[in-house]
């Protein structure tokens, strides 16, 4: 899948399935003012791969996520 892969304490997982959680738990906890963002992060990250490409768009993705 391209994505980049770390090791947790129970043995595995990606990065994309950490963030998506992340994004999730910081959406439910500050409201819809962060969840507009996000929203429009992906909306940006879209447009960018109509854009650019799907190689292109994987590398700008893992190099701007949220932690």
């Amino acid at each position: 899948s391209g994505s980049i892969v770390y090791m947790n304490k129970d043995g595995g997982g990606s990065l994309d399935l950490l963030n998506i959680r992340s994004m999730t738990k910081i959406a439910s906890e500050i409201g819809p003012q962060l969840n507009e963002l996000l929203m429009k992060k992906v909306q940006l990250s879209k447009d960018k791969q109509a854009s650019w490409g799907h190689a292109n768009e994987r590398l700008l993705f893992d190099d701007d996520n949220f932690v």
